[in-house]
């Protein structure tokens, strides 16, 4: 392994992410346990910044399943799912997005330092994830 590649292209390399987003955003992918981790760090470093002081913030489901709803994840992922499904789906799509270098941490981070709260904040960067994702699969 070469030290000198990013954490996502080492990531990329790791998980060998070679199915289309799709794929990941279904029920029995693994890919939102990692994206659990960097959702709550996007949201910790976002309320760190606002703050001015440490803050280790958790996105709970509740705010998850609004978030996924208010920005369109929801129409695009199969009919039948619970709310920890429909959580699940939009931290995938958060992982899939930053180890494939669509979305950077950064761009994460800002979009949720625009956004007046935590829900906002969650809505406006899964709108984000999946505008880029369309760009990237159409080409549009």
């Amino acid at each position: 392994m070469i030290l000198s590649d990013s954490i996502e292209k080492r990531l990329k390399k790791a998980l060998q992410l070679q199915y289309p987003v799709t794929y990941y955003l279904s029920e029995n992918s693994k890919l939102s346990k990692l994206g659990d981790a960097v959702l709550n760090y996007i949201a910790s470093v976002s309320e760190t910044i606002r703050k001015g002081t440490p803050t280790g913030t958790r996105v709970d489901n509740k705010t998850l399943t609004r978030s996924v709803r208010e920005s369109g994840l929801r129409k695009i992922l199969a009919s039948r799912r619970d709310k920890h499904k429909l959580g699940d789906a939009a931290e995938a799509l958060i992982a899939y997005t930053w180890i494939q270098e669509v979305v950077t941490l950064d761009e994460y981070i800002e979009t949720m330092l625009r956004s007046e709260s935590l829900q906002e904040g969650m809505t406006q960067i899964l709108r984000l994830a999946i505008k880029k994702m369309d760009v990237i699969q159409h080409g549009n």
